[in-house]
């Protein structure tokens, strides 16, 4: 019980400092491959997620998305992230079909798509109307918190800055340790 108390404290203390609020419940996706997950759970620890709010975001996305995949690394960790809950149902159905068709087949698992609760997905990643464009960037970490946070264009320092993140794992004996 203690080392599951001090975890908790250890992840609500790694989201303070991360910048991202803790999640109380996982937030719901389906990846282009049709498979429903819960994010942080269902992602491996220390998971990289790319997540963008609107069209103008592909423009930060996409080259954060490029940068990482040559990342030997961050590649196997990383997620797109295509929060599309304010699209019409239609539309939504265009923009998957079209990066279903652009995204290599291998990484349809890496490529979430959300269609209920964007705004849950804004108050974690820090979202402001002012940055809707951006790309949101998070680390996440084994006991459900980042690690890692960031608004705004890839850059050099900035992915070494996420590689070099300490992600907790999750396992006892990092819970033991927090």
């Amino acid at each position: 019980m203690r080392a599951f108390r001090s975890a908790t404290v250890g992840a609500a203390l790694l989201c303070a400092l991360s910048g991202a609020p803790a999640l109380s419940a996982g937030l719901p996706a389906r990846t282009l491959a049709d498979t429903d997950v819960s994010v942080p759970d269902d992602l491996p620890p220390g998971a990289l997620l790319i997540v963008g709010f609107s069209r103008g975001s592909n423009g930060q996305t996409e080259p954060w998305r490029k940068r990482v995949d040559a990342d030997a690394e961050l590649a196997p960790l990383a997620y797109s992230v295509l929060v599309l809950e304010g699209a019409p149902r239609w539309v939504r159905g265009l923009i998957v079909r079209s990066v279903r068709r652009a995204v290599p087949e291998e990484q349809h698992d890496s490529v979430l798509v959300v269609t209920r609760g964007g705004d849950v997905w804004r108050a974690w990643v820090g979202f402001e109307a002012a940055s809707q464009d951006a790309a949101y960037i998070l680390r996440v970490d084994g006991l459900g918190g980042t690690c890692f946070h960031h608004v705004g264009a890839v850059s050099e320092d900035v992915l070494l800055a996420s590689r070099d993140a300490e992600c907790a794992s999750g396992d006892a004996e990092s819970a033991e340790g927090a």
